[in-house]
């Protein structure tokens, strides 16, 4: 498949749905900013940000299905750690080191900043660093699952493991606490792989009655969501939908935009840096009189950071981290595929 640019576009708008979300509802909370008050309609209209974290999960499973098929497990990996890995660790540990000046203060300890180091802190008994990290596990739990069924053989039969996943989706909305890759924090992760065998055109009926039902599964994730953080449900659910018909309609149209590449590569780092941070600067300098400059300013600022971030990380030190991958979580995988080769029954 050609690259879809107009996707990094959808990720720029929802990335940056996410960052006003925090700034124009959280940040005039008396506990990060004091006589502050609410930012009037456009409040109520990023409100809905959450939602465009759950684009992002959809958006994953379907590149990540469709990127998968073409590489071999170690390959798959480097990849993932490339991206993932070292924009995450700057990313955390500046926070860690400048979140304990103000409100909210996640970081406490050198132990918690170790812990996050492995990125699911929680399972650790520790706090995050910052509480956007909470969708990096789900990002996290897929590549593993994606790296192992590379490894075994079983992205060949995709379609039936897919029917399965999406069977024990149906039967988590009955089981509660979630689990690693069921339940509803991992709908919208579901129907981005259905959303890929689509795009491939495999299937098609079967694959649009599967995701008919992904469609039922996220809604309820969507209800979810708009109870957690206080917006409307029934255009949270609507705006699902819309979400879904967006990208059929889309399918196999592609265009080329300027710096599509670029600009969705830097939401990662955007994603990671804006929240805890920029609540510290508001804490300690917004006022009434100044909150509209500020926040526009803060938020300005960490789309300039992230793409200084992005540039170096990403772009300048990938051969870097690609190499580090290679020698470390990436040499079993190496290994397994050189004795599969060796097999005479291969």
């Amino acid at each position: 498949m050609p690259r879809i640019d107009w996707l990094d576009y959808v990720r720029l708008f929802c990335a940056t749905m996410v960052m006003l979300d925090h700034y124009l509802v959280i940040g005039p909370n008396p506990a990060i900013t004091q006589s502050v008050s609410s930012f009037g309609a456009l409040t109520e209209v990023v409100r809905f940000g959450t939602v465009g974290v759950c684009v992002f999960m959809l958006i994953s499973g379907m590149m990540i299905t469709l990127v998968a098929q073409r590489q071999s497990a170690s390959t798959f990996i480097i990849g993932r750690f490339a991206r993932v890995y070292p924009t995450f660790v700057l990313c955390m540990v500046v926070t860690a080191m400048l979140s304990p000046l103000g409100p909210p203060r996640f970081y406490d300890s050198w132990e918690q900043m170790f812990a996050n180091l492995l990125i699911n802190a929680p399972a650790l008994g520790y706090r995050f660093v910052d509480t956007v990290y909470w969708a990096l596990v789900i990002e996290i739990n897929f590549y593993i699952a994606i790296t192992l069924l590379i490894a075994t053989g079983g992205l060949r039969h995709l379609q039936a493991i897919l029917i399965v996943w999406l069977g024990l989706q149906i039967v988590s909305l009955f089981i509660d606490p979630q689990l690693p890759l069921i339940g509803r924090d991992y709908y919208f992760v579901t129907a981005g792989v259905v959303m890929a065998l689509l795009y491939q055109r495999r299937s098609e009926r079967l694959n649009l009655a599967l995701l008919a039902v992904s469609l039922l599964l996220c809604m309820k994730t969507s209800t979810v969501y708009a109870g957690a953080w206080g917006y409307n449900a029934v255009i949270a659910g609507v705006l699902t939908i819309g979400i879904f018909a967006f990208l059929l309609l889309m399918r196999g149209r592609t265009f080329n935009l300027p710096f599509a590449h670029r600009i969705g590569s830097m939401t990662y780092a955007l994603y990671l840096l804006h929240f805890s941070l920029g609540m510290t600067i508001f804490h300690w300098w917004m006022t009434e009189t100044n909150k509209w400059p500020l926040m526009l300013g803060t938020a300005a600022l960490f789309i300039v950071a992230a793409f200084v971030i992005d540039d170096v990380m990403e772009f300048r030190l990938r051969a870097v981290w690609r190499r580090i991958a290679e020698a470390t979580v990436a040499k079993p995988f190496i290994w397994w595929e050189n004795r599969t080769l060796r097999s005479p029954a291969s």
